[in-house]
């Protein structure tokens, strides 16, 4: 059959709109968990992450940051998801079905980047972050010094390890020894379902099962991610400041195209994201296997 390219355009155009808006109106977890930054390239290359001196008083010379040139880079990637609408549906003007099915894939879209962050907690405990160590790690090296900071945590949920969990991270030292995580910060305690309950009694409760008043309320939101590799894995992670345990790159936002060969019987209706994530700083983040 010959359908008009006009044709083929106005229905990607309004495909295009569904998926925009469904894209627009829907929360996700990325922007509070990672540092959003707009990539230029394909390879972004992040040599600064050990440049966290703090202020200081100004001597007859200025004393220099403890800045470590570091090769860590994050490669943005490739994903599309796909549909055939048969083109006797566009001539018959029977688009509007694949309405509904438009916003979800602009909802899943805009969720692509907290399934990848879910993803990279989870292998925390094996892969490598920027200064050669694993993400949670008992020896990561503080620039400047020679001591280290550990954000590998052990033991189950429970208020005894949540609360040794934030008192470590209220120590995590950066380069010239200052503290990076204050009291007053907000702390996302990020659970697999299965401990959600276990986490809102530490954190939100207003009274322990004693009748004592629980002193961890408010110290953490609890933010459950269904994604996580493991039932008993538990992540206290700092929102709070500029800079952020995790990145999250975007090359090219998602849009919907097509491709509608003219052998074809049918139109490929594509949503295409370019964009990674990858480890930010550890000295934001502990993490536990839960066991």
């Amino acid at each position: 059959m010959i359908l008009g390219i006009e044709a083929i355009e106005a229905v990607q155009r309004g495909l295009n709109t569904s998926f925009q808006e469904a894209y627009n109106r829907t929360k996700v977890l990325y922007e509070q968990l990672s540092m959003v930054v707009n990539s230029t390239a394909g390879v972004e290359e992040w040599p600064w992450f050990d440049l966290t001196g703090d202020m200081k008083a100004w001597k007859s010379t200025l004393q220099l940051g403890h800045i470590k040139l570091n090769d860590w880079t994050i490669t943005n990637e490739d994903y599309e998801n796909s549909i055939l609408i048969p083109k006797n549906d566009i001539d018959d003007d029977k688009i509007g079905v694949y309405g509904p099915l438009f916003d979800t894939m602009g909802m899943n879209a805009k969720r692509h980047p907290d399934k990848l962050l879910s993803d990279l907690l989870s292998a925390g405990f094996d892969d490598d972050c920027y200064d050669g160590e694993k993400f949670y790690s008992a020896t990561h090296p503080i620039p400047g010094s020679s001591d280290v900071n550990d954000n590998l945590h052990a033991g189950a949920l429970a208020a005894a390890t949540f609360q040794t969990a934030r008192a470590g991270l209220l120590k995590m030292k950066g380069g010239g020894s200052n503290y990076f995580n204050n009291p007053d910060d907000s702390f996302i305690l990020a659970v697999p379902p299965e401990l959600e309950s276990t986490a809102e009694s530490i954190v939100m409760a207003d009274y322990l099962a004693s009748g004592a008043t629980n002193t961890n309320k408010g110290k953490a939101r609890v933010q459950v991610m269904p994604r996580l590799a493991t039932t008993t894995e538990w992540h206290l992670l700092n929102e709070s400041l500029p800079i952020k345990p995790l990145i999250t790159q975007i090359r090219l936002a998602p849009y919907v195209d097509y491709d509608a060969p003219k052998t074809s019987l049918d139109v490929v209706y594509f949503s295409h994201y370019r964009g990674a994530c990858g480890y930010g700083l550890p000295v934001l983040a502990i993490g536990s296997p839960g066991t």
